[in-house]
């Protein structure tokens, strides 16, 4: 009984095949004490397993960049959010275009979950025990910056 058992086995032609790969096949199936036909389904079931492991890949890599993205919160004339609401959140969070934005109660574990602030008219931060530093560093054209 050979290694593929009691599977069906059919005689098949394949045409287009390259003539320089063919040799090589067959040179390395004569080398491995197995026939063409051998080869070839060990060739077909990796070529079925790498299709298989890519796609579980690409599932997965976009699962993680789904996963990853950021809120994006857009274009409000004026917000107010406090510590809590962003420590709640479980992805970052970009605000973005906001004309008043008022933060109460940031702290440095809210502000790891604050991505950006941009384009924001007024930033007033009440309550704010975050590292100020770091909070102003993920600020992009804020005009102005009133704590309290």
């Amino acid at each position: 009984m050979s290694e593929e058992g009691d599977e069906q086995k059919k005689t098949v032609t394949v045409k287009g095949v390259n003539e320089d790969l063919f040799r090589k096949v067959k040179a390395m199936a004569y080398q491995s004490g197995k026939t063409i036909g051998e080869m070839t389904n060990r060739a077909y079931e990796m070529l079925l397993n790498s299709a298989q492991g890519i796609n579980e890949l690409t599932r997965s890599f976009q699962q993680g960049i789904a996963e990853s993205a950021s809120l994006v919160i857009d274009g409000i004339s004026e917000l107010e959010l406090s510590g809590d609401e962003v420590r709640a959140s479980r992805k970052r969070i970009s605000i973005r275009n906001v004309d008043h934005l008022t933060l109460k109660g940031i702290d440095d574990a809210a502000l790891a979950n604050i991505k950006e602030i941009a384009n924001v008219k007024e930033l007033r931060l009440a309550g704010c025990t975050a590292n100020r530093i770091e909070l102003l560093a993920k600020c992009s054209n804020v005009k102005s910056v009133a704590f309290s």
